[in-house]
């Protein structure tokens, strides 16, 4: 019974973070929101709960600048390639504070 239980109480947990979008395409890109420290990107198509949305990247979430400054570089590379990303929110699934992006063809 221990053991049928254990995979339910977690599930919560595990799904509290994660892919927030794949396959998607970045169809515009904004320096900031608000005059914050901030990037957003707008994807479209992809499959999960930001596809077809704007998804924020603030500075605060990223372990450092430099993290944060290649999240946008690599944002710029996928809306001028027009290649697919996948997006990583490590703290929830929320659109809001994405941090990790990849480009795929």
């Amino acid at each position: 019974m221990k053991f049928l239980l254990l995979p339910l109480i977690l599930t919560p947990f595990f799904s509290m973070a994660g892919d927030i979008v794949e396959n998607a395409r970045i169809i515009e890109v904004r320096n900031t929101s608000a005059n914050e420290d901030i990037f957003e990107i707008i994807v479209q198509g992809g499959v999960g709960p930001c596809a077809n949305k704007t998804i924020q990247f603030p500075h605060a979430s990223a372990k450092s600048k430099s993290v944060h400054d290649r999240a946008f570089s690599m944002a710029l590379t996928a809306f001028s390639t027009g290649s697919k990303v996948r997006v990583h929110n490590y703290k929830s699934n929320d659109c809001k504070t994405a941090v990790y992006i990849t480009l795929r063809h």
